[in-house]
């Protein structure tokens, strides 16, 4: 690794001044990987040596380890302070990586305060809306528009296998947050939709074959029981296994238990 990498990656700010001066080349240099001083710059969340490299004329949109820009690192690590800037800058924000995902779906899975004011920079700088991460957001009124479509839309998903996965994991986050200012049955009604349209529309009610952690083993651990007999109704396994564990078994997580081991049996569950 060149040695500017390790200056910024140590944060030694005077030392990346001093480098970029001596060669003003190395602002682009790259690692092994193919990461440039300034994708490590945006790991860090570092303003001041961000701010350095631009004025150094590091290329802001250099494809770096997994085809990411800065833009990716900053938005996969919650970089909230320097996010702003590249934008200012001129950053790509419909840039994609090698898996195709945009910035705004990394930050968009990351479901931290931080994360969402990312999204919402992301946003007003023209980033494209995907169906998962607009599930992943929550955003309940562009999620009904986009439905508006019919089943079509799940062509603007990035991750089609993995949309019904994001609106559990999104409902999951919205219960946990709304322990002390809502009840599970007003999270449910104002979100069950969106798990229910998804099945209707044929997504597989076990998940995709990235895990043999299903989505009923996800959902059984919920404080209200809409979202496990939705996936029941629609085929889950109620006995599926992932290593020891059972939906079963990981309802004991629930608040709920005895109401969701009653909704477990009675499609089969033992």
């Amino acid at each position: 690794m060149d040695s500017i990498h390790d200056a910024v990656e140590s944060l030694n700010v005077s030392k990346v001044r001093q480098l970029c001066e001596d060669s003003p080349d190395i602002v682009n240099a790259t690692t092994d990987e193919g990461d440039t001083p300034l994708h490590l710059a945006a790991w860090q969340n570092s303003v001041e040596i961000t701010q350095l490299l631009l004025q150094k004329h590091a290329n802001i949109n250099a494809k770096g380890d997994l085809g990411r820009t800065p833009l990716h690192c900053a938005s996969i690590h919650d970089a909230g302070k320097v996010v702003p800037i590249l934008l200012k800058h001129g950053a790509d924000v419909n840039a994609k990586d090698d898996t195709k995902f945009t910035p705004l779906l990394y930050s968009a899975r990351q479901g931290t305060k931080t994360s969402y004011r990312i999204a919402n920079a992301l946003r007003k700088y023209a980033a494209v809306v995907d169906l998962n991460s607009a599930i992943c957001l929550g955003d309940v009124s562009f999620i009904r528009e986009k439905f508006a479509k019919g089943s079509r839309v799940l062509d603007e998903a990035i991750e089609k296998e993995e949309v019904l996965r994001d609106a559990i994991a999104m409902i999951g986050a919205q219960f946990m947050a709304a322990q002390s200012k809502s009840t599970p049955e007003a999270v449910f009604e104002q979100y069950g939709f969106i798990v229910k349209t998804l099945l209707e529309w044929g997504l597989n009610p076990e998940g995709s074959a990235k895990t043999d952690f299903t989505l009923l083993m996800e959902a059984v651990q919920m404080p209200h029981g809409g979202i496990a007999k939705l996936l029941l109704e629609h085929g889950a396994n109620a006995n599926a296994k992932s290593g020891f564990f059972t939906p079963l078994k990981l309802c004991k997580a629930s608040s709920i238990q005895d109401e969701m081991k009653s909704i477990l049996r009675k499609f089969g569950a033992d």
